[in-house]
């Protein structure tokens, strides 16, 4: 009995660490992808503050992109049938706010 729990134990960590690990691979190729985006937007490297790909309810992947020239909205990048998109933003409580890479309608 102790060798089948043991067995199941080290099944159950061998997969969930490859799930792990593949989740992680499969947020840091969004990451990428979203930089070569911004890139193609004709956005330059010393613009953007920072990119960070995660792992995620809904989207399960999405890349947080921060611009040096507003430090405190982070930018929400995921990937569909039609590539990489922005889709959300942090929001302001001033509803006047104009966000200056909005790239969609959300």
């Amino acid at each position: 009995m102790k060798k089948f729990i043991v067995g199941l134990l080290v099944v159950l960590l061998v997969v969930g660490g490859t799930v792990f690990v593949t989740m992680s691979v499969k947020a840091n190729n969004l990451k990428k992808e979203v930089q070569i985006h911004l890139k193609n937007k004709g956005y330059k490297e010393s613009e953007i503050k920072n990119v960070e790909g995660k792992i995620s309810k809904t989207p399960q992947y999405v890349a947080r992109v921060t611009f040096n020239d507003e430090p405190d909205i982070v930018y929400l990048y995921t990937k569909n049938e039609n590539g990489v998109v922005q889709f959300n933003a942090t929001l302001i409580q001033d509803n006047s706010y104009q966000y200056k890479h909005k790239e969609s309608n959300w």
